[in-house]
């Protein structure tokens, strides 16, 4: 889990199947439509997944296998006024 000021980011892991998994859950302006995107990027692919759009609530999950590497991820938040907050973290979960 990590916050920012308009809303806080999750990441799962499940061990059975070696895929992460993250969501974007707002707290500033929760029920107003605005841009909330959570993504994830394996370390060594180019690719990021990510699921973003105006939503009320959430972003998410976007699911990525990552057995074995470490991943980036977090996500977007906007206001209505259209101020961005962004939160990326470092590699990180490599298990």
């Amino acid at each position: 889990m990590t916050s920012s000021p308009w809303g806080t980011y999750y990441l799962l892991y499940n061990n059975s199947n070696g895929h992460n998994c993250v969501v974007a859950i707002k707290d500033r302006g929760a029920g107003t439509a605005t841009f909330t995107e959570a993504r994830i990027q394996v370390q060594g692919s180019s690719t990021i997944y990510r699921d973003g759009n105006q939503y009320k609530i959430y972003a998410g999950p976007v699911r990525v296998y990552a057995n074995n590497k470490c991943v980036q991820w977090g996500g977007r938040f906007s206001d209505s006024a259209g101020q961005t907050f962004q939160t990326l973290s470092g590699w990180e979960h490599c298990a």
